[in-house]
């Protein structure tokens, strides 16, 4: 009996073992799984800048790249958002409201077609920047958008900024209120 009892006692231990193991490995696996994706950093952080955004618009200003631009009513706003003064983000968006929807639409496409044509003579590919022609029920609306690795001095130009290379939050203000826009600053 001594040997069945002996035998026993070894399954039994190895049964423990066994046992012992798979807590073991159950702990570590908890352990990595809690500590994933912390992160320790030693130093001290820069401040954090301040995201700041403005919106610069008129109503008697026309787009100069249209060509189809007889509307009874315009609004061409450019909204720019900057991490302190730095662009991230620039759109445009020009609406022309006309009394017919014959004249929304061939306001839309001779300006779609001109705008193309533009972007051609650019090396850009059609409808570059975004470019949208949105028919509304009263109006035609057009919208352009880069984030600041796109703006360059080909890009720019169609954002109005022909006349600058200086691109940052306090210059682009001072820059479109000279052209005639009144600008909004959103904190």
């Amino acid at each position: 009996m001594e040997k069945g009892s002996t035998e026993k006692k070894r399954k039994i231990d190895i049964k423990l073992l066994f046992g012992l193991f798979l807590v073991l490995v159950a702990v570590v696996l908890l352990v990595l799984f809690l500590t994933q994706g912390e992160t320790t950093v030693t130093g001290g952080f820069p401040n954090n800048e301040k995201s700041v955004s403005m919106t610069c618009g008129s109503t008697a200003i026309k787009y100069p790249f249209f060509i189809e631009d007889n509307p009874t009513r315009k609004v061409l706003e450019v909204k720019i958002v900057a991490s302190g003064d730095r662009v991230d983000k620039i759109g445009l968006v020009y609406q022309l409201y006309f009394n017919s929807e014959n004249a929304i639409k061939e306001s839309r496409d001779r300006n779609h077609y001109e705008m193309n044509r533009l972007f051609g003579e650019d090396k850009l590919e059609a409808d570059a920047l975004g470019a949208m022609y949105s028919k509304m029920s009263d109006s035609f609306k057009f919208s352009l958008f880069a984030e600041s690795e796109e703006l360059d001095k080909t890009t720019a130009k169609y954002f109005m900024l022909d006349d600058t290379s200086d691109i940052k939050y306090s210059t682009l203000k001072k820059y479109y209120q000279t052209k005639g826009f009144t600008c909004t600053d959103f904190q």
